[in-house]
């Protein structure tokens, strides 16, 4: 028997970015419904993730909301247990072009308030002796943050709970609708429908498919990324780092283990359809664990205790699509967020809660609306979006 069901928001994706804005809603009085498709909260991205806020080298068109972040956190901390701390950041080069393509996000960060230091490779290391001879260069930004995506979703969840927001898991939205040239309800597999004035999709790659069915087509793809964990061993150092365009990531966490994570190289390859949620394979493990000695060789003989992988939502410039839908007013939409989204989920929520109350939202997000990829949107070389699209599929 089909159910139906009102409220004045309904959000697509019970992750932090889909709990966070129901949170957010739900404390300026709006009535609250959080669809998903999973029986578990928060069980793609938002809880399995490298839990940091990497704000050196974010796409200048993130870099308000990553800005707006830092005070969207800590407020959020005080409501919340997130583990948050500004533990600094350290982005690593191999040779100069890595070098100059840092370098290029500076005068960006240093006008948006950031502190920024560029080093060589020795300086670097005269602070931490632990890295590999192999970096020439890095830069240290002071407010890249850690917090723990575990705690914090199914934090984010209590207190939107709390707040009388209503969630109702495995519940998989097949279509949304329109009345009048508005959004008017969701559709789910099981023949249930809910109603509501403003629709958000929160729901990553799965958000592409339901805003077909009603004519809106974003260019995402998926990727696959891994993250293992080591064994405990004595401290080595303090901040987080990553690659010159973040391709691994990495920090050691309080309890002495290293965590560290990215991509293998086989995770163009694999059909997503014969491996919906994971398809973590032994063979591609070494990999990433010489990418790790490469960076720390005191790491040769360290054991790996643990791993875990998952997809990704990736748009064409690796930065989040938000806003109303210019073509269904009511219909919002939050997604894109390529791998890098748990640490703006918190501010990107904010905004669009901000938005749907119609207030004035907190960041400019005029640089990642969904509708984008049309138009000459590329802020350090003017290209078109349209031919990014096909490059970046290419690589």
């Amino acid at each position: 028997m089909s159910t139906k069901m009102k409220a004045d928001v309904v959000v697509i994706g019970s992750g932090a970015v889909g709990s966070a804005t129901a949170y957010f809603l739900a404390k300026e009085g709006k009535k609250v419904i959080v669809l998903e498709k999973g029986h578990s909260i928060g069980c793609g991205q938002s809880c399995r993730n490298g839990g940091m806020n990497k704000i050196d080298g974010r796409g200048l068109g993130e870099l308000p909301i990553a800005i707006y972040g830092l005070k969207c956190w800590k407020d959020l901390s005080q409501d919340v247990d997130t583990e948050y701390v500004e533990k600094g950041g350290i982005r690593i080069a191999l040779d100069d072009e890595q070098q100059e393509y840092m370098e290029r996000f500076l005068p960006f960060g240093k006008e948006a308030g950031l502190h920024l230091q560029s080093m060589t490779g020795d300086q670097l290391r005269e602070k931490i002796p632990e890295f590999s001879p192999r970096i020439t260069g890095a830069i240290y930004c002071q407010e890249e943050s850690k917090m723990n995506p575990l705690k914090t979703t199914l934090g984010i969840y209590s207190a939107a709970r709390r707040l009388g927001v209503t969630y109702v898991s495995g519940e998989e939205v097949c279509a949304l609708h329109t009345r009048q040239g508005r959004i008017y309800a969701a559709e789910t597999k099981n023949g249930n429908l809910y109603e509501a004035d403003q629709i958000l999709v929160a729901a990553a790659y799965g958000s592409r498919q339901i805003l077909n069915t009603v004519g809106i087509d974003l260019p995402l793809y998926s990727y696959y990324e891994e993250i293992f964990v080591t064994e405990k061993i004595p401290k080595i150092l303090d901040q987080m780092f990553v690659s010159a365009k973040v391709t691994y990531y990495g920090e050691q966490q309080e309890n002495g283990t290293i965590l560290f994570g990215g991509a293998s190289g086989f995770g163009n390859y694999p059909n997503r359809e014969w491996y919906p949620d994971s398809y973590q394979d032994r063979k591609r493990l070494p990999a990433e664990a010489r990418a790790l000695v490469d960076l720390f060789p005191c790491l040769a003989d360290t054991r790996v205790v643990r791993g875990w992988g998952g997809w990704m939502d990736i748009s064409p410039d690796d930065s989040m699509m938000l806003g109303e839908t210019v073509e269904i007013p009511g219909l919002f939409v939050a997604c894109g967020f390529s791998g890098h989204g748990f640490g703006v989920s918190v501010p990107a929520a904010k905004v669009t809660s901000e938005i749907m109350c119609g207030k004035k939202p907190g960041a400019d997000i005029s640089h990642v609306m969904y509708d984008r990829f049309s138009k000459h949107m590329d802020m350090f070389t003017g290209a078109d979006r349209n031919h990014l699209i096909n490059d970046i599929q290419k690589k």
